[in-house]
């Protein structure tokens, strides 16, 4: 004789099927992962994200002759270029004491934040195959792009000291600022890498929209020219345009202290200020839609 069935349970009245599945011991996979979890598990692959970045850029450079010297030839021959174009032609080293090191400093610093928001657009799509096999934080493919190009950004850094040694600007103890204004610009870019990858995963066009919007960038930026020559010939509104822009704000802090210029606190403030609003949106509206990266 066979033994009925049992009937299933029926959560009482006004307890949902999620609270009665969590009483199981069953898990939502549906359900938003807690912030804390989420940062802790994004924590743990720490070595995946320090370690992913120096084997792609190994990849991309090793297949030619000077390898990780183009790192620094392809900004200083940039440099070379726009200052006989700017700086000769079309005399805007004008009011600048060493225009020099202001325009390596600016295309170096500028570069970053280029790199990074290119490396970003992909970062979704591309790992779509890795994200639909191995469970892991995926805000930690923009933080990998962003590294890789810090990565990149560093031996920059001693280019720009090299350049204002050379222009005899003497080390003074204000160069230790390139250090958190390299911390502040790459937590800016951090954001922007985790806005950007969302916004390609739902619009993919913007993957070819974003070189012209970064080429307008470039010139909106003061990083060929300063921002005075700009303000003397279309006023001080142009003056507040640059202030309030956060690229702009991002090159003033490298070039104050490599150009011995006086340190503007406003600048800093500004600047990071925008450092911690980006980050923090791109962060949530990132995670937002975390579940859905392997679709389509």
């Amino acid at each position: 004789m066979s033994t009925p069935a049992r009937p299933v349970p029926v959560p009482p009245a006004g307890v949902t099927d999620t609270k009665a599945a969590a009483r199981q011991g069953l898990i939502d996979l549906n359900a938003p992962e807690p912030l804390v979890a989420y940062v802790r598990r994004l924590w743990a692959m720490r070595d995946f994200v320090t370690t992913l970045p120096g084997a792609s850029l190994r990849g991309q450079l090793d297949a030619h002759r000077l390898g990780r010297l183009w790192l620094l030839l392809n900004p200083l021959l940039y440099s070379l270029v726009y200052y006989v174009v700017f700086g000769v032609l079309f005399d805007t080293r004008r009011g600048v004491d060493n225009f020099p090191v202001f325009l390596v400093v600016g295309v170096f610093a500028y570069r970053f934040t280029q790199r990074s928001v290119m490396a970003s657009l992909q970062t979704v799509h591309r790992n779509r195959d890795l994200m639909q096999t191995v469970s892991f934080p995926r805000a930690a493919l923009p933080i990998a792009a962003v590294l890789g190009e810090l990565l990149v950004h560093v031996p920059g850094l001693l280019v720009m000291a090299l350049i204002a040694t050379v222009t005899r600007v003497g080390p003074s103890p204000a160069w230790l600022l390139i250090v958190p204004a390299t911390i502040v610009q790459t937590a800016f870019n951090l954001g922007l890498a985790l806005l950007l990858s969302r916004a390609t995963f739902q619009v993919r066009d913007l993957q070819q929209v974003a070189p012209h919007v970064l080429r307008v960038l470039l010139y909106v930026s003061g990083v060929l020219y300063p921002a005075e020559l700009v303000a003397r010939r279309a006023g001080t509104t142009a003056m507040a345009v640059f202030e309030t822009n956060p690229v702009w704000l991002l090159l003033q802090l490298y070039r104050q202290p490599l150009l011995g210029d006086p340190i503007d606190g406003a600048a800093w403030l500004w600047a990071i200020g925008w450092a911690v609003l980006t980050l923090g949106v791109g962060f949530v509206w990132f995670r937002r839609r975390e579940r859905s990266y392997t679709d389509g």
